[in-house]
């Protein structure tokens, strides 16, 4: 999981997704959330008049495309997102407050991701991540079983046999 905000409101617990390319949060009309993200509370964002259809194994989500600040830590950026306002399944949300895809997904909508957003807006060099996923008694650091690095590596935590 990933703790963010998104046009001041939050925080968000999003489920880290290796598999897209998509930000999306719920929209207030969906009812298994916790929390929900509405554009019109937000002064940054600005709604792209596009809708998009997310299809997963468990069902689909739609919703409107918007463009918004982000928010992780002390840093701010803008991106695209989906404020979803239909599902037709509440499995995902019982979990998390949506998801952030951090690979190509071959949305046209999404042409550009969001760990490129970054790399853009200069607050990383290259667009890439890595992610420790770990037991939760590892070391004080990753307490909670990972730790995840955007834009690039930390390496103290993997093992290069190429030396």
């Amino acid at each position: 999981m990933i703790e963010l905000e998104i046009g001041g409101q939050g925080p968000f617990k999003l489920q880290i997704d290796t598999g897209s390319g998509i930000l999306w949060v719920p929209n207030p009309g969906i009812k298994y959330f916790k929390n929900h993200y509405k554009c019109s509370d937000s002064e940054d964002c600005v709604d792209l008049h596009e809708e998009d259809v997310l299809s997963y194994l468990d069902g689909q989500y739609i919703g409107n495309i918007v463009q918004d600040t982000i928010k992780i830590g002390d840093s701010k950026f803008t991106t695209k997102l989906i404020a979803i306002s239909i599902d037709d399944d509440d499995t995902i949300a019982q979990a998390n407050d949506g998801l952030i895809g951090l690979c190509s997904s071959g949305d046209p909508y999404f042409p550009k991701l969001f760990i490129e957003d970054l790399r853009h807006q200069g607050f990383i060099d290259e667009a890439r991540f890595s992610l420790f996923i770990g037991p939760s008694d590892w070391n004080a650091t990753y307490a909670k079983g990972g730790g995840l690095v955007f834009g690039g590596v930390d390496k103290e935590y993997y093992q290069n046999s190429n030396g």
